[in-house]
């Protein structure tokens, strides 16, 4: 769903993660106009938001990620998705390509 903030009214409702992904509940980040959802059942999206819609650009699924729901919210940094669940830590190149500095 998006909400145009100053005046509460909604744009659009979409919802292409939940519906096509068994997004259910879990954590969000927003880097580098990205938004990045990690799941409590180890399903990873990468989502465009646009002025009329969330497109889906990636999607992964993290492999036993654990015997309880992962709760850490994702982290990016340097064109890197850092994901910790359970006691392992998965980083991930989502840079597209891209050069980037890591200052």
């Amino acid at each position: 769903m998006c909400i145009d903030f100053k005046s509460g009214a909604t744009i659009f409702q979409d919802s292409p993660v939940r519906s096509s992904y068994k997004y259910k509940n879990g954590c969000l980040t927003y880097a580098d106009g990205m938004f990045y959802l990690f799941s409590d059942n180890g399903n990873v999206a990468l989502v465009k938001p646009t002025d009329t819609r969330f497109e889906v650009t990636g999607r992964l699924r993290i492999e036993k990620p654990g015997t309880r729901p992962t709760w850490a919210h994702p982290v990016v940094f340097g064109g890197r998705l850092y994901l910790r669940y359970g006691d392992k830590l998965g980083v991930y190149d989502v840079s597209g390509g891209a050069d980037r500095n890591e200052n």
